[in-house]
């Protein structure tokens, strides 16, 4: 196997070397010097162009603010809900529908002295 070792500045390392050295000229021509940073180049005032403008972000953010409030009070009214004290009975009339008749000995609950409370009974 024969390895052929390129000497001289033709490599891609030389290349890009070059390459690189040319771009950080033109970015340090453009960049603003320490000296004029009230006056506007190109590259500041093609940043300041392109950039969202303060306000917009400002209103956004409160509009976010608000949301988000909106969201934790929502959030915090469900996870504060709590069961009922005392679990209810869907059908009511179902302790009427059994039949004394087939009850086998042992097996029937007295249910006479059975009272079955509403809603107006347990509120404070």
């Amino acid at each position: 196997m024969l390895i052929r070792l390129y000497l001289g500045f033709t490599t891609p390392f030389w290349r890009n070397t070059i390459i690189l050295s040319i771009l950080g000229y033109g970015l340090y021509r453009i960049a603003p010097s320490r000296e004029s940073i009230d006056k506007d180049n190109s590259l500041t005032s093609f940043i300041r162009k392109s950039l969202t403008p303060s306000e917009v972000w400002k209103t956004r953010n409160e509009n976010h603010l608000a949301l988000s409030v909106e969201n934790a009070q929502s959030r915090q009214l469900t996870e504060a809900a709590q069961r009922p004290v005392v679990s209810r009975i869907r059908y009511t009339g179902k302790f009427e529908d059994f039949s004394p008749h087939r009850q086998s000995v042992g097996d029937s609950v007295d249910m006479s002295d059975l009272d079955v409370k509403s809603d107006s009974h347990m509120r404070k």
